[in-house]
């Protein structure tokens, strides 16, 4: 704490002292203010919006997790989640109210789901969950709780949301590239067949 009573960054840096016998007299502690720095990655990894990840980071975190499951043979599952007929809500509403809208979905999301779980703004209406240790089957209970809570909260002033979500899980072998393109793939099925709904990645059912 500052002198103003404010939290900041340090960086510590404790260095033995000795005399000339080789005997230890004490330590010298180095201080160094990296609030700046902490901030400028903070504002590098959020969306300012929604207050959550953004798509650098979601990069840079979905990569460290195909990794881990790679080396250690996990689990971890990939939701993107798309809002429905949002377009509309700019057109109709405005974008004010637009933002509106994605920000409280945002807080619905992280709220329902687990602290170790990843959640992000993909870009536009559309986000991204990353789940570790996570099956294609629990992956799909959850996909399936996070639709039914978004259609049924009463939102302001366009009072109801609903959203489509595609899935895939890790499978040995697959690139971070054909992981994503399977949760592409059955977001776009989803939303085909009508939307408000939940879909699986193509070779998900085999795979598993």
């Amino acid at each position: 704490i500052n002198a103003f009573g404010g939290r900041y960054w340090v960086k510590l840096q404790i260095e033995a002292n000795y005399d000339g016998h080789g005997h230890l007299v004490g330590f010298t502690e180095i201080r160094e203010d990296i609030s700046i720095q902490k901030k400028l990655e903070e504002l590098w990894m959020t969306d300012q919006l929604t207050g959550l990840y953004n798509r650098s980071k979601l990069d840079e975190l979905f990569d460290a997790e195909l990794r881990r499951a790679k080396r250690y043979g996990t689990h971890f599952s990939l939701l993107l989640l798309d809002i429905d007929h949002f377009t509309q809500i700019n057109d109709t509403q405005g974008h004010l109210v637009g933002d509106d809208v994605l920000y409280a979905v945002s807080n619905i999301l992280q709220k329902n789901i687990r602290d170790v779980d990843i959640l992000g703004r993909w870009g536009g209406e559309e986000f991204m969950l990353i789940l570790p240790n996570t099956n294609q089957s629990d992956a799909l209970i959850l996909a399936e709780k996070l639709r039914n809570i978004l259609r049924s909260h009463a939102f302001t002033p366009v009072n109801k949301v609903t959203v489509s979500i595609g899935i895939s899980s890790f499978v040995a072998g697959l690139t971070e590239d054909e992981l994503f393109k399977r949760a592409d793939d059955a977001l776009y099925r989803a939303k085909a067949k009508g939307r408000d709904r939940v879909e699986l990645g193509m070779g998900s059912d085999n795979d598993a």
